[in-house]
């Protein structure tokens, strides 16, 4: 499988994927955002996807395509039996519901993620000043993983960025500082997680930490201070300590940074494509695109 090195790429991908497929994709949508929504229009028009609206309301098309729910609890509790029952490949989710979803997902009794899974968010970003694209973990979803949820994570990461070609990824695991710190708990998770790495326990993946964001980021900085590491300028995968510091990367990357940029959250029966209400419609876009290709990637 080639390596996906950018969204103009991935999505040319998605389209030529989606041609060989007898009919496009199902993907529910449970978004009010008429930004968004003229994001999804393109793609269904384009045959990437076949939309189901569902919400409350009245509004119906020739099509069918808009299911009826009475409320917002009842739309999301329809959609994850969908997903179960893999009625549908894909759910887009405005940022606005997610506190909502997760609550209802993330309960065992739904069905949607397995007792040794986590739901966790996975955004993948383009940029000129790095060589490649490069995915950051968990801006959204888990607050305060610990060592366990951190496996998680990072397995979730690994296999999404095996779908777009990363052979062996790598995943540097962030802390303020690249020397292990006895009051520093993150740093002494970045050490244990970097072992389990090497004793087989996380595989798939080459994992070093604790590593600066700089460090991490730039071969030259890890070089200069004195970091000899496989991971360190070429990462694939950015695990943050937290969501504090993963939101307030992700934010910089793309709001300051203006990097393009794909958010999906992964680890359940589908991926979620999660849009964001200040999203520019090219970022809407690649959610969209990321998490078709997952699907499309994932089922055949």
């Amino acid at each position: 499988m080639a390596i996906i090195k950018s969204f103009d790429e991935l999505n040319r991908q998605v389209i030529e994927l989606a041609k060989k497929q007898t009919c496009p994709g199902s993907a529910i949508i449970i978004s009010d955002d008429d930004h968004n929504l003229k994001s999804i229009q393109q793609l269904t028009e384009d045959r990437v996807l076949r939309s189901l609206f569902i919400g409350a309301g009245d509004s119906a098309d020739d099509n069918n395509s808009f299911i009826k729910a009475a409320d917002i609890i009842n739309a999301l509790s329809r959609t994850l039996g969908m997903a179960n029952d893999k009625q549908i490949d894909l759910i887009v989710l405005d940022e606005n519901y997610l506190t909502d979803f997760l609550k209802m997902a993330q309960n065992k009794s739904s069905g949607f993620i397995t007792s040794d899974r986590i739901l966790s968010h996975a955004a993948v970003f383009e940029h000129e000043v790095y060589h490649k694209t490069f995915m950051l973990c968990d801006a959204f979803v888990n607050s305060h993983p610990d060592l366990i949820d951190k496996v998680k994570i990072i397995k979730n990461a690994v296999g999404l960025s095996k779908i777009l070609g990363v052979e062996l990824p790598k995943a540097a695991i962030l802390a303020a500082v690249e020397k292990v710190h006895q009051g520093m708990a993150v740093t002494i998770e970045a050490e244990r997680l970097k072992s389990m790495n090497i004793e087989g326990e996380i595989d798939g993946c080459l994992i070093d930490g604790p590593l600066s964001m700089d460090c991490a980021m730039i071969k030259k900085v890890a070089e200069d201070k004195g970091v000899a590491s496989e991971v360190a300028g070429d990462p694939d995968i950015l695990i943050a300590p937290d969501i504090n510091v993963a939101n307030a990367i992700y934010h910089a990357i793309t709001k300051i940074g203006q990097a393009k940029m794909g958010s999906l959250i992964i680890g359940g029966s589908v991926p979620v494509a999660l849009l964001h209400s200040n999203n520019i419609k090219e970022n809407a876009i690649n959610s969209l695109m990321l998490g078709s290709y997952y699907s499309l990637i994932s089922n055949n």
